[in-house]
């Protein structure tokens, strides 16, 4: 199933190495992909945006409405941007990205 071109999955690719300065020592750094196929949806070092994508994109191929986005966008109290709000609009590109395949 993992090489069926139309099932979505997550890519854990390593870049590098960066110093640590709270342990004092190298650590490993990662970049984040979400592809279909060879299609390239997401690249970030955040998985769980990746993640949300991957909800989106599933809930659009399972037919579900775009106000099934379980993400509230909402702002904070000082009208900044809140990590919901950033939920929500990468579960939007995800369903988005379903409907420009289909």
């Amino acid at each position: 199933m993992a090489d069926d071109p139309q099932t979505i999955r997550l890519e854990r690719l390593e870049t590098g190495e960066t110093w640590d300065y709270t342990k004092g020592k190298p650590r490993k750094t990662y970049v984040y992909v979400c592809k279909l196929g060879n299609l390239e949806l997401y690249r970030d070092t955040n998985p769980a945006f990746a993640g949300a994508i991957k909800k989106g994109y599933e809930a659009a191929e399972n037919g579900e409405a775009r106000q099934s986005n379980p993400y509230n966008a909402f702002d904070s109290c000082r009208g900044g941007a809140t990590f919901a709000r950033a939920f929500h609009k990468y579960w939007n590109r995800g369903y988005d990205s379903w409907q420009t395949e289909a």
